[in-house]
């Protein structure tokens, strides 16, 4: 039905005007066969919108789920075409907020494995799960080179649904983040100097900048945890 049409009906149900009107088309000459389609037209939206719904969850304990993305980085001022691009790396632990950041050459899951092996001894407690896209620098066979590092180390996977990156929007989110409060606001000389200016961030995110979510920065986070104030469950 037109929106217009559906408009009108509406106003004339708030004025109470229920009389009959001429159209050119019997099946609009009630205001009650206008209101049916108008609440099914909304069940139809409601139902949908329930479907697209991301349930949004917080884990239990440190190292109970990490969140892992990349990211290309921009060129350098100065740096031409031929020069391959940077690629930044993340991880962020789902209960503290915890942030590991790091600039790799590429995405392979050569990097990858790098990068998982940065995380692991930055991270001061063990992984248990790690979350990604279905980015081939994640996912394979057995063979694959970071599918194969997750095994040796006891690190489960888990992917977005298939076609639904947003899934993964804790990550998407802090390299949102790291993009506005890191890379927009410097003018780096090099590429060793922005990298860093990365881990000076990095240090920041996690011991000053408090995280609106859990309410305070992911060092304390990770304190209050092990002063008891919650329990990792024996594995």
């Amino acid at each position: 039905m037109d929106k217009r049409v559906i408009g009108r009906i509406v106003v004339r149900g708030r004025l109470q005007d229920f009389t009959v009107h001429d159209s050119t088309n019997k099946r609009y000459r009630t205001i009650e066969y206008g209101l049916k389609k108008l609440m099914k037209t909304e069940a139809k939206l409601k139902k949908r919108a329930e479907r697209l719904a991301i349930k949004r969850y917080e884990k239990s304990y440190p190292g109970e789920m990490v969140h892992a993305d990349t990211k290309m980085l921009p060129r350098l001022q100065g740096e031409t075409k031929g020069i391959p691009r940077e690629r930044l790396y993340v991880a962020l632990d789902d209960f503290s907020r915890n942030l590991v950041a790091d600039i790799l050459p590429d995405k392979s899951q050569e990097s990858s494995v790098v990068f998982g092996t940065i995380t692991e001894e930055r991270l001061p407690f063990t992984i248990r799960d790690w979350y990604t896209d279905r980015g081939t620098e994640w996912r394979g066979t057995k063979n694959h080179a970071f599918v194969a590092w997750c095994g040796e180390n006891n690190i489960t996977q888990h992917f977005t649904r298939p076609r639904t990156p947003k899934t993964n929007g804790k990550a998407e989110r802090v390299i949102r983040t790291l993009i506005e409060e890191w890379h927009r606001k410097h003018h780096f000389a090099s590429r060793d100097e922005r990298r860093r200016i990365l881990y000076a961030y990095v240090d920041h995110y996690n011991h000053e900048r408090v995280h609106g979510t859990i309410g305070m920065t992911p060092i304390e986070k990770l304190a209050q945890f092990i002063q008891g104030d919650a329990e990792e469950p024996s594995l």
